[in-house]
């Protein structure tokens, strides 16, 4: 039981970071893409 607890959390833990690693990739793409288009 603890242990599956701590596994869930560890899953949740890396789903955030791995979400929060898209989110900034796709942010500097956008980024790149805005300031491609700019100039």
């Amino acid at each position: 039981m603890l242990n599956a607890t701590t596994d869930f959390g560890n899953m949740s833990i890396n789903d955030l970071i791995s979400l929060s690693q898209r989110f900034i990739s796709k942010s500097t793409t956008n980024r790149v893409v805005a300031t491609t288009f700019w100039y």
